[in-house]
């Protein structure tokens, strides 16, 4: 992590060194955040500055402030969001590919998952909300070749980490298809699940039968029940927010999914 050589600024006092290095990436996050709500939208300046500090101060940087390097996913999430959006509509793709290199370095278990994130995030640009057909052929057609060969190049520059990480990984650990599919099951009970997104559960023994971390309050709850409500919004674009939702919730609750998330290790 990079932002370890300011600990030698603070060499008589680590621990207010790594205090700065959080609020500095807190604050990161929450520019980032910006910068990719700007790309969209040049007004609404309030909200944009809201939303931004709220998504610096998601459950997921709360509960795991501790690994610094974790925070770096978070950092680099709406960069790529933002890269993809450059390379599928303005055909740039520098930004993508430092970005996908730089997840990948600065953490290869979250940069791995934002690799993952990466190729949902192109299935959903292809099912084009505002074309009379379910998946527009055209879009793929154009774009992904470039997809392909950006992210190509966006791993390759991180391969001297990411390979020898993952050849270095455990045996034990790593699991074929036969394996997953034979162990296929639901990790817990859905109810369980979803009691934890209002019970701020952060401690293991608060938080039975190995249940995720995904305590977010009553506000987003509130905001996505408005989105759905809200008639101008597309219905199409409702179904597509609908199931990617769908696939995080698949995601946390069955084994074969949570064990590919985790790049095919338990």
């Amino acid at each position: 992590d990079s932002f370890n050589l300011l600990l030698v600024f603070f060499r008589n006092n680590l621990i207010l060194g790594m205090e700065v290095i959080t609020l500095l990436k807190v604050l990161l996050i929450s520019i980032c955040f910006c910068q990719l709500l700007n790309s969209f939208d040049s007004d609404h300046a309030i909200e944009k500055g809201i939303f931004s500090t709220a998504y610096a101060f998601i459950g997921y940087v709360v509960f795991y402030v501790w690994n610094l390097s974790w925070m770096d996913g978070v950092l680099l999430l709406p960069l790529m969001v933002l890269g993809l959006k450059k390379l599928l509509y303005e055909r740039k793709k520098a930004l993508y590919i430092i970005v996908i290199a730089l997840a990948i370095l600065s953490n290869f278990y979250i940069g791995y998952m934002l690799c993952l994130a990466s190729g949902l995030s192109y299935i959903a640009y292809c099912l084009y909300i505002d074309s009379s057909d379910t998946l527009s052929l055209q879009r793929i057609k154009t774009t992904l070749p470039a997809y392909l060969i950006s992210s190509f190049w966006g791993v390759a520059i991180s391969m001297g980490l990411f390979l020898p990480t993952y050849l270095a990984l455990p045996q034990n650990r790593k699991q074929n298809l036969r394996e997953m599919l034979h162990s296929l099951k639901l990790n817990f009970s859905f109810t369980d699940f979803i009691s934890t997104f209002y019970t701020a559960s952060v401690l293991p023994k608060d938080s039975p039968d190995n249940l995720p971390l995904t305590f977010i309050g009553i506000i987003p709850f509130i905001l996505l029940i408005a989105f759905f409500l809200n008639r101008k919004i597309k219905w199409k674009e409702k179904l597509l927010s609908m199931l990617l939702i769908a696939v995080f919730i698949l995601s946390f609750e069955i084994s074969f999914f949570n064990i590919i998330w985790h790049g095919f290790s338990v």
